[in-house]
Parts: structure tokens; C-alpha cells; sequence
């Protein structure tokens, strides 16, 4: 962080460095699988737990918000000329007429990290959204398709590791682990770990339009039959708009009516049916539950959250109430309902101090006094 601060050329680009150097281990410790070295306080508080980075280093995101609030960006300028004048440096920027109306659209990360801005033009100047796309790292593969009706074009963003990743590192790169694989067949070091997610424009915002894991090393064309009109998922368990499916390896056929890859209607009447639909059981609502998150939906995972311990059972393992309860408080932070969100925090706090769902509650609680 000093170093990265030291480097810095303006004061913005210090809060920056400051912020990411907390920001990238904040999001590796808080990764909700097994934890490597985690150590647990006799009362309960995770040693290692760091403090949130707009806390410990700088609140890069809440300056960066403020500077785009204050100010408009007219058309005749490039956005990241733009955002560069006002001392927010630029990472990357992806340039593409998503929706075919004759203007490119920018999608611009910066070097702090946060989410990406969409420029949108609207006659002379930009209006601005904020999709979850994930930042390029090592292992990114990505590319800019046409629709196969030829409306428009939408993002292929492919993360996939050729070794068994580490939890620390599937957290990093923001991928689906390979619990969601569900091939046995091979040794977990003998698969290759990732995810594909296709967005594409609505109504001037981008929305994922599906996220898949990937279990095997593929290429971006491999992705696809030759026409465009297939999408190949090799694995059984898919995010669709947000909604997880369990499937099996299919293929997704490209639908002109909804403008989407949407999966094959599954068979009525298939014994394993009712107990694999991962939409009723709180297990599987909980899996999904980050991708709801992710999307920023906070009004419909909270409807899901308590839709699922609606449904718990008695035979409902404790840690799936519990990281239930954690989603529900992020719902709850999210739509600011902060009274509640922090009952639900402290009660986890007071809670099981082995549990992982008792960790991230304590990065959203301050202690105040003795």
C-alpha cells in the first residue's frame, strides 16, 4: 500500500492505491469457502478477518462516486479521456455498438477496483450505469459476439484456471467453483475450473444474460456452434438471468422471441425431478444466492432468502439457516434497512463462533466502545 501510494500522481490516485491494497485481500478472506490457516479467537472473533478497505485505506469508491455525481460528460469527448481529466485512470475499455443504433457504446473499468462504468449516449451527452462485469485478470478470455439474429451484440467473458485453484484464488477471479462441476470422473487436479457469463444490452443497461461453469479447457469459439444459434454448457448446475437451473450438460439454444440462449424445458416427469429442482431446497436457494447479489437485486434475494427458510426442514444443516440469515442482512444492508440488517449480523455474531457465515457478519459490524 505504501508503495503503491508513493507512486500515486495525484491525490485520487492515492486513495486508490490505499483502497486496492485492502480491497484485494478483503475479497480473498472473505471468499465463503473452506478457509486456508483461518484461525478463530476463543470468543469468537476470526483473527485474520481484515477491515473493510474504504475503513483501512481510503473510500475510493464513495470519492469516485462523488466526482462522477458532480459532473456530466458530453458525447463529443471520449469517456475515458474524460474520466482521465478528472484524475480516475483508466484500467481498460471495451468500445462495441452493443444495440446496433449507430453509437458505440464504452464500458470502462478504472484502476481502483469497482464496478465498470457503461457510457450510454442519449443525444449530447452520456448517462451512466454500473453492471457487475467482471475486471480482466491472467486468466480472462473474452470477445464480442453478433446475435445470431443479427440485433445486436453481446460479451463473451470466459475465466477458466488449468489447475485446481485454491479457495483464495477462486475468490480473486470471481468464478464458480468446482463444486458446481459435478463431474466425478476425474481427480479435482485433473480439471480445469471457471466460468462463462454472456451480457448484453437492455434498454440501455447490461444484464447477464446466463452464467455457466466451465469444467473443461475451452476456447471462446468452442463456446458456440458455427451458426451462433447454440451455447454449449458442459455442466449441470447454470445461473440464468440470475436464476440457478439444475440441468444437466445441455445445450442452450439461441431464442429470437426472448433474445437469449435459454435451456432445453426439462422432462415432466423424471424420477430424480422433484428432490434436483434447486429452487426448493434451501441448499440450493443458497447457492444461488450470490448471483442474485452480484446482480444487485436486493428486493428479490430477500424474497428468496425467506422463501427458503420458509422451507427449511428439520433436517436443514445449521450452516445453510445461517448463511441464509447472512444473505438476508446483505438484502436488508442493500435496501437500507440498516435496523435489521444489523439484528441479523449480531445474532449471527452471537451465534456458532466456528462458522464461517459468523466471520463475514463480524466485517460488517463495528464494535463501538469497550
Amino acid at each position: 500500500m505504501i508503495y503503491g501510494m508513493d507512486a500515486a500522481a495525484s491525490p485520487e490516485a492515492m486513495c486508490v492505491a490505499a483502497y486496492n491494497a485492502w480491497a484485494a485481500r478483503e475479497k480473498m478472506l472473505s471468499y465463503t469457502g473452506p478457509k486456508v490457516g483461518f484461525e478463530v479467537r476463543p470468543e469468537g472473533n476470526m483473527s485474520n478477518i481484515p477491515p473493510r478497505a474504504e475503513r483501512a485505506g481510503c473510500d475510493a469508491p464513495g470519492l469516485i462516486n462523488a466526482v462522477l455525481a458532480a459532473q456530466t460528460f458530453p458525447t463529443d469527448v471520449l469517456p475515458a479521456a474524460q474520466l482521465e481529466a478528472l484524475n480516475l485512470s483508466v484500467h481498460e475499455t471495451i468500445v462495441a455498438d452493443w444495440n446496433q443504433d449507430g453509437t458505440d457504446e464504452h464500458l470502462v473499468w478504472l484502476d481502483a477496483m469497482v464496478p465498470p462504468l457503461l457510457f450510454v449516449a442519449e443525444g449530447d451527452h452520456y448517462t451512466l450505469s454500473r453492471p457487475d462485469v467482471r475486471r480482466r485478470n491472467a486468466y480472462t478470455q473474452r470477445m464480442m459476439r453478433a446475435t445470431p439474429d443479427g440485433s445486436g451484440h453481446f460479451l463473451v467473458d470466459l475465466v477458466i484456471l488449468d489447475h485446481h485453484p485454491y479457495n483464495e484464488e477462486a475468490s480473486l477471479y470471481d468464478f464458480m467453483g468446482p463444486m458446481d462441476c459435478g463431474d466425478t470422473s476425474a481427480s479435482s487436479r485433473e480439471r480445469s475450473y471457471g466460468s462463462v457469463q454472456l451480457w448484453q444490452m437492455v434498454d440501455s443497461a447490461l444484464r447477464q444474460m446466463l452464467e455457466a461453469p466451465v469444467c473443461e479447457a475451452a476456447s471462446l469459439d468452442g463456446l458456440f456452434s458455427a451458426d451462433g444459434r447454440q451455447f454449449f454448457a458442459g455442466s449441470p448446475y447454470v445461473q440464468v438471468f440470475g436464476q440457478p437451473q439444475r440441468v444437466g450438460g445441455i445445450v442452450f439454444e439461441w431464442s429470437d422471441a426472448q433474445q437469449s440462449y435459454v435451456p432445453p424445458a426439462l422432462p415432466e416427469s423424471t424420477p430424480t425431478a422433484t428432490p434436483d429442482v434447486i429452487a426448493d431446497k434451501p441448499v440450493d436457494i443458497l447457492f444461488g444466492a450470490g448471483g442474485i447479489l452480484r446482480m444487485g437485486d436486493y428486493e428479490r434475494l430477500l424474497a428468496e432468502v425467506d422463501r427458503a427458510l420458509t422451507l427449511g426442514r428439520s433436517d436443514t444443516h445449521p450452516e445453510v439457516i445461517r448463511g441464509l440469515h447472512y444473505y438476508r442482512a446483505m438484502a436488508l444492508e442493500g435496501l437500507d434497512h440498516d435496523a435489521e440488517a444489523l439484528s441479523e449480523y449480531v445474532a449471527l455474531l452471537q451465534g456458532d463462533a466456528s462458522s464461517v457465515w459468523t466471520g463475514l457478519a463480524a466485517l460488517h459490524v463495528e464494535p463501538i466502545g469497550g
